[in-house]
């Protein structure tokens, strides 16, 4: 019994787990709703009623470095359904 007891134990800590997308996705999302993280930076969803996370809009506010103003820059940002990561 207790050879069997041992076995299980080491079975249980060599299991590894990965983190399904749309719980990376909405750690992501509430972050940037809450202001988490750099100012400069901002995302949401397109539609937010899209529950598989797909269609984002970001956006990049222009940074000043001395006299310069860099300009802002946006794109829409698609989290296909079957990424390599998930």
């Amino acid at each position: 019994m207790r050879l069997l007891e041992t076995i299980s134990a080491e079975m249980c800590f060599s299991m590894s787990f990965s983190v399904p997308r749309n719980f990376r996705l909405l750690e992501e999302l509430e972050s940037f709703e809450k202001g988490k993280g750099d100012a400069n930076l901002s995302a949401g969803l397109v539609d937010p009623h899209d529950i598989f996370l797909t269609e984002w809009n970001c956006s990049m506010f222009g940074v000043e470095v001395g006299h310069i103003s860099l300009p802002a820059a946006t794109a829409r940002v698609h989290c296909a359904l079957a990424s390599p990561f998930s």
